[in-house]
């Protein structure tokens, strides 16, 4: 589930970026974009899941632990969304396909490796 969740995600969003970059219209690109964030409660759930599986007692700080990396990358690149200014998503569009990129990244070293 997990690793069909990113790979859905990450392809949507390279859908999005040429949405984006190709100026589609608004009812091609809100599709793509409910496909390309769904899947994260589904990656969210399982990858929070395996990550405090193997903790024990130490869940609660794990948990802590998890929400502020879960949170903290959002707040750092929330500016870079708007660095473009306010005609295009472009930026939007990159940061997406970078943070799938770098999950799908994650997954292959971490998960599928074992």
């Amino acid at each position: 589930m997990l690793r069909h969740s990113i790979i859905l995600s990450f392809i949507a969003s390279l859908f999005l970026l040429a949405g984006f970059y190709f100026l589609w219209p608004l009812h091609l690109l809100i599709p793509i974009l409910v496909i390309t964030v769904i899947p994260l409660s589904i990656t969210e759930t399982v990858s929070m899941s395996m990550a405090l599986s193997r903790q024990g007692k130490n869940a609660g700080a794990a948990s802590a632990l998890l929400g502020f990396f879960t949170v903290a990358p959002g707040s750092l690149t929330m500016p870079l969304t708007g660095i473009a200014g306010e005609d295009t998503a472009l930026p939007l569009g990159l940061l997406m396909t970078g943070g799938y990129a770098l999950c799908l990244l994650s997954y292959w070293k971490w998960v599928h490796g074992r």
